[in-house]
């Protein structure tokens, strides 16, 4: 036997059926692949899940702190009549009680000049920020408008269109 071969041939029907065989093998295999991976991250989510049970049942079970009330400021003893008229002599009018939002005065403003440039620079670089960020916000709405032209232009067919030559380029260069 030595001119024949070990080599079937196929016949075009016997080919055909052999791809849709490897190919629902192929399909069935991804779909197992699939199934194991959408397991696996269930699996993952469940034990996130029970991990996060056991932290809120922990910390229900501990006792909560009971609220720690503030003391009350001690309150002094009034001030004397003499104190008060030697202190109305001195500023000029009876003492008042301050606001706290009063504006430190400058002979006590405690702050330095380099932090006063300090909040300067930190009021220039804010307002640079400000401007750069509307600068780029006039960039994307440019860029928007673009491509709604060009979408625009795409649907209504004028990207299809040949482009203008000769007379009539002229005419629309001169007259839009």
């Amino acid at each position: 036997m030595k001119g024949k071969s070990n080599m079937h041939t196929m016949t075009p029907r016997q080919e055909k059926r052999h791809r849709e065989i490897n190919n629902s093998l192929a399909r069935a295999q991804a779909q197992r692949e699939a199934m194991i991976a959408g397991l696996v991250r269930t699996e993952a989510k469940l034990k996130e899940l029970q991990r996060a049970r056991l932290r809120l049942d922990k910390a229900i079970a501990k006792p909560k702190p009971e609220p720690v009330t503030k003391p009350a400021l001690p309150v002094g003893k009034p001030l004397s009549a003499d104190l008060v008229k030697q202190v109305t002599e001195a500023i000029g009018h009876p003492p008042v009680k301050a606001a706290l939002d009063d504006a430190i005065p400058a002979f006590l403003d405690r702050r330095s000049v380099a932090q006063k440039k300090d909040d300067e620079a930190r009021e220039r670089i804010e307002r640079d920020n400000a401007e750069r960020k509307s600068a780029k916000a006039k960039q994307r709405i440019e860029k928007l408008k673009v491509k709604q032209e060009i979408k625009h232009a795409a649907l209504t067919g004028e990207l299809r269109k040949m482009p203008l030559t000769g007379r009539a380029a002229l005419d629309k260069i001169r007259h839009g």
